[in-house]
């Protein structure tokens, strides 16, 4: 399955593309406040994102922020594709294609505020989590965090008896010389040809059956990397938290807001029992086995200090959010750790009309609350904004953006714009709002394409859905919107 140089990561085929806002440094320092930490610095600071794929993520970051990001992977592919990303739209992304060994042990590397690896963990030999390890104990900065996801016990139980079958069917009946994708959909059909022979493994869990069922319908290049590559290492999260604690590191936050919210999310019965429970370690562990986690969305700090209550107001009081997406669309409920929760429906509706005023330009959480004071405390504010961003309807901004920032984010979009599949489902543009990715659907990209994004090109075509256009000029994506059907100055 895997050539010498790959040690044992599946390279025949490239990654899906894709954004993940977890390593958004706006998003990743919202959650340190959260927690009451004193997050990195939200400008000047230096990023480094460890087996970035294709370099998306990295390139938005790193064309919206006011900062230096460097990316890495081995892929060839991977980094082709990043480095004409980067290279094209000038977004500042400094690309590595050394092995992790390798670009562990440069000693080129200054300090790092931000060390982030998005799901890489997993897939890759315990000797390259040493040397990530290692990496993190000489360059991660005093202050600085490592944000990590990754693969968990318990809930990857249903799915490892699932990639020990079709592995097993892709080693020893894959035909040799066809392509690969070819290689896992066979390897899939047996599968599927045996789940018919109702093995009794599929007792264990109703989950096999379902986790399986959904295998069916993902893409062939996420199946290659989840499944198929020779190292697939789940953990419990202390086993994690122990590694790391070998390079000073504690874990402070999770990239997941729900879960930075105490005991919401949980049942009676449960926050009871939680309460009882003072080792952060242990808790943590347990929440695990509450949710059936299976993927965790970690943040680990070296020496973060915890802020005092006027000063954690005082920063919340400063932070801006903006809308992502229509609150005519909003449903007011949260798929939490145990379960799907309510919210309050007025209350959150409240706060969604006055993210829409203006425009719907960013607010700072201070002018927000001079709105609503009548009604709720700040910390409820507070709760109602993360509920607003942990649906993904609201999002924390960066800095206000200079005109490099803009330039950089007009480039990149455009360059992604140009180079979209026109299947594409969903796309994502840099945000010099939010400093990361804003999601339109694939439909919209093509009409802004065909528009010409962020040039005075008038079209009497109204189909583009007017919030929407709305939101693309509150990020600050689309500066003449009326170039733009139905636009106004």
């Amino acid at each position: 399955m895997a050539v010498r140089w790959s040690e044992g990561y599946f390279v025949e085929l490239p990654y899906s593309p894709g954004y993940y806002r977890e390593l958004c440094p706006a998003h990743l320092r919202f959650c340190l406040l959260l927690k009451g930490l004193e997050p990195p610095a939200s400008r000047g600071f230096d990023y480094c994102e460890l087996t970035m794929g294709k370099g998306y993520s990295a390139n938005v970051h790193a064309a919206a922020n006011n900062g230096r990001f460097l990316g890495m992977d081995f892929l060839p592919v991977h980094v082709s594709y990043a480095k004409t990303m980067a290279e094209c739209a000038k977004t500042g992304l400094q690309v590595s294609g050394q092995s992790l060994e390798e670009f562990c042990s440069d000693k080129s590397h200054g300090g790092y505020d931000y060390i982030c690896m998005h799901g890489g963990w997993s897939w890759i030999s315990a000797r390259n989590r040493s040397h990530v390890t290692d990496f993190l104990k000489k360059y991660l900065n005093p202050g600085g965090i490592f944000y990590v996801s990754y693969n968990c016990w318990p809930g990857c139980s249903s799915a490892w008896p699932l990639r020990g079958l079709l592995t097993l069917f892709e080693e020893y009946y894959g035909t040799p010389g066809i392509a690969p994708k070819q290689r896992i959909m066979d390897s899939i059909a047996l599968a599927d040809a045996f789940m018919h022979c109702d093995p009794l493994f599929l007792n264990s869990s109703d989950w096999i059956g379902e986790r399986f069922e959904r295998l069916k319908t993902e893409e062939t290049s996420y199946l290659a990397h989840e499944f198929y590559n020779t190292d697939w290492h789940v953990a419990w999260f202390r086993e994690i938290a122990a590694q790391l604690g070998e390079a000073r590191l504690a874990y402070t936050a999770s990239a997941r807001v729900r879960d930075n919210l105490g005991s919401f999310g949980l049942t009676q019965d449960a926050a009871k029992f939680m309460r009882n429970i003072q080792n952060e370690i242990v808790k943590e562990q347990l929440r695990d086995f509450l949710a059936n986690e299976q993927f965790r969305t970690d943040i680990f700090g070296l020496g973060l200090m915890p802020l005092s209550k006027d000063k954690r107001i005082r920063l919340l009081e400063n932070e801006r959010f903006i809308l992502m997406r229509d609150p005519a669309k909003f449903e007011y409920t949260l798929n939490c750790c145990m379960g799907v929760f309510g919210l309050d429906n007025d209350a959150h509706a409240a706060v969604a009309d006055i993210l829409c005023n203006k425009g719907c330009c960013a607010k700072s959480l201070g002018e927000i609350y001079k709105r609503v004071e009548s009604k709720m405390d700040f910390f409820q504010l507070i709760a109602i904004i993360a509920h607003l961003v942990a649906k993904g309807y609201a999002h924390p901004c960066a800095p206000p953006p200079d005109e490099s920032i803009h330039d950089a984010c007009a480039r990149l979009n455009s360059f992604i714009l140009e180079n979209i599949d026109e299947d594409a489902k969903e796309v994502y543009l840099a945000s010099p709002e939010t400093g990361g990715g804003f999601r339109i659907s694939g439909e919209e990209a093509i009409w802004l394409r065909q528009c010409g994004l962020c040039e005075n090109v008038i079209r009497n075509d109204s189909a583009f859905p007017q919030f929407q256009l709305t939101l693309l000029t509150a990020h600050g994506i689309i500066r003449n919107r009326e170039s733009f059907p139905g636009g106004e100055s």
